[in-house]
């Protein structure tokens, strides 16, 4: 379902008014913005394996701007190339406080840990060299500013459409 075609649903459902495409427009991003911030985010909000690469002497890695989330059960990889068993060697990083990753891992080396705030993933210790990264995250759906079906038009159509008629 695309936009226009949600919107007349949402009109139909409001006794078949018409002239309220502004609003439910609105309507529909902002169920979508409340959607994206629930405690419970569905299946096809998760991103295929995505790559970012750390700078050398740069404890911060900005997250991407999509980035809603991490998926509990997947943390951040990176790419160990120096590892002796086998060729392609993915490590998990540890999360933890920044104060602990700070005290436990100082100076520079190989990602070990990670910490995550609003903006960044901050490694630990602080990489000695540039190291791509592998993650899987939550990421936030197209906004319906033009007239497209998004993930949540073509997964769940009538939730957005009851939540922006509501």
């Amino acid at each position: 379902m695309d936009r226009s075609a949600a919107i007349d649903r949402v009109q139909v459902g409001l006794a078949f008014r018409t002239g309220l495409e502004t609003r439910v427009i609105n309507a529909l991003q902002d169920a979508q913005v409340q959607l994206e911030r629930g405690t419970t985010l569905p299946w096809f909000l998760q991103t295929e394996v995505s790559s970012i690469s750390t700078v050398d002497g740069e404890e911060r890695v900005k997250v991407p701007s999509d980035f809603i989330r991490e998926v509990d059960e997947d943390p951040l990889w990176y790419f160990n190339g120096s590892a002796e068993e086998a060729a392609d060697v993915w490590t998990a990083l540890a999360k933890d406080e920044l104060e602990v990753l700070r005290r436990t891992y100082p100076g520079e080396g190989a990602p070990i840990g990670y910490n995550l705030d609003p903006s960044y993933f901050r490694i630990f210790p602080t990489p000695d060299a540039a190291y791509v990264l592998k993650m899987i995250y939550y990421k936030k759906d197209a906004v319906l500013d033009s007239d497209i079906e998004n993930l949540w038009l073509e997964h769940f159509p009538l939730l957005l459409v009851g939540m922006a008629g509501f």
